[in-house]
C-alpha cells in the first residue's frame, strides 16, 4: 500500500495531554506539548500546505523550534486571536507551503500597537483572583486573573509577592487585597513593545500589581513584576 499524501492539512491541534493537573508549584498546562507534536506528525506526513491553529508561545513557538518550522516551510504567522474571544491566550496561524515564494513573517514578532488605554482599577477588582503561581525564584506567591475585561485585548492581571503556607492562602489575601488596587496608568512598553504593561498601586501594602497585555503566557506577568523597576 503506497503512502497517503495530502495536498492540505488544516487543524487546531489539542494543546497538552493529560498532566495538567494544578498543584502547588506546577500551573495547569505544563503537561506534554501536544500542539507542537501534532504540528511535527503532520510535517512529517509532508502535505503540500499545512495551516494550524494553535498558542503562540514559549512553548509552542521557542527558537529552536522557529528554526525547525522556517526549514519545513512555515512562511507565514498570524495573530487571529480576536477570532477566538472566549480563549483567554495568544492564538495564532501557522502556515506552512515549502514552494512559497514569500518570505517568513510574523504580525506577533513586530511591536504591537498601545492599548488605547490601561484598565481601570474599578474593572480590575470586579473580577476575582482564581490562579496563584510561586515560580522558582520568586520571593513568594502571584496571584493572577485572565480575561478581556470588556476590552478588545487579552490582559494577564498580577499581584504578588505574596507570602501563605499555600495557593489556596495566597488566594485569600490576594482577594482580601483586591479592594485596594488603585491607579490610572499610562501604558508601558516592555520587551521592546512585545508586550505591554500597566503598574497599579496595592494601597496599604508593599504589594506589585500589573496588567499585561497581550497575554503570551500568565508566567510572563510574574517575570515581569520581578524585573519591572
Amino acid at each position: 500500500m503506497s503512502k497517503i499524501r495530502f495536498d492540505v492539512i488544516l487543524g487546531n491541534p489539542p494543546f497538552n495531554s493529560n498532566d495538567t493537573a494544578r498543584t502547588e508549584t506546577k500551573h495547569r498546562g505544563q503537561g506534554d506539548n501536544l500542539a507542537k507534536a501534532f504540528t511535527q506528525h503532520a510535517l512529517s506526513l509532508q502535505p503540500k500546505q499545512l495551516l494550524f491553529v494553535q498558542p503562540y508561545g514559549h512553548r509552542t513557538f521557542s527558537s529552536g523550534v522557529k528554526r525547525q518550522y522556517i526549514a519545513a516551510g512555515l512562511y507565514k504567522v498570524c495573530d487571529c486571536s480576536k477570532d477566538f474571544p472566549d480563549v483567554q491566550q495568544t492564538l495564532a496561524y501557522f502556515v506552512f507551503d515549502k514552494k512559497s515564494t514569500e518570505e517568513y513573517s510574523n504580525d506577533l514578532e513586530t511591536t504591537l500597537p498601545k492599548p488605547d488605554a490601561c484598565l481601570s482599577a474599578s474593572a480590575l477588582k470586579s473580577q476575582p483572583f482564581f490562579m496563584a503561581q510561586k515560580p522558582d525564584g520568586m520571593p513568594g506567591y502571584g496571584v493572577m486573573s485572565l480575561g478581556n475585561y470588556q476590552t478588545d485585548d487579552h490582559w494577564v492581571f498580577l499581584m504578588g509577592f505574596i507570602e501563605a503556607n499555600d495557593v489556596m492562602q495566597a488566594l485569600l489575601i490576594g482577594n482580601q487585597n483586591l479592594p485596594n488596587v488603585e491607579g490610572n496608568p499610562e501604558p508601558l512598553a516592555y520587551d521592546d513593545g512585545e508586550v505591554w504593561i500597566c503598574p497599579y498601586e496595592v494601597q496599604g501594602t508593599d504589594y506589585q500589581a500589573f496588567a499585561v497585555t497581550p497575554l503570551k503566557a500568565p508566567e510572563m506577568a510574574a517575570r515581569i513584576a520581578k524585573n519591572f523597576k
